[in-house]
């Protein structure tokens, strides 16, 4: 499914922090504590990639994602840039999967 930039809109957009907070608690209330509120976007390739083709892509990957206009542009849609290495994102991956 895709959808046009003009349609995407993040929760921090539509709720102001503390209308967050409210949420929060009533989620806390409700018996879900420690609610998060996080997402995170990275690309996958087919595992049988070399590992040469692997990196070659991160390097650009990362190189995109720190660049001035990219990393301005999305902090001001609230997000941290944490532009790493295939292994860190493989243990995001593993981590979120293992606690979701």
């Amino acid at each position: 499914m895709f959808f046009a930039e003009s349609e995407l809109r993040g929760l921090h957009e539509e709720m102001g922090e503390e209308e967050l907070a409210v949420f929060r608690q009533r989620l806390a209330e409700a018996g879900v504590p420690n609610y998060e509120f996080n997402s995170w976007v990275g690309i996958l390739v087919p595992a049988a990639t070399p590992q040469a083709i692997v990196t070659r892509l991160n390097e650009h990957v990362v190189k995109a994602a720190r660049a001035r206009d990219i990393s301005e542009r999305l902090a001001k849609e609230g997000a941290e840039i944490v532009a790493s290495t295939p292994e860190y994102f493989r243990k995001v991956m593993a981590d979120e999967t293992a606690l979701w």
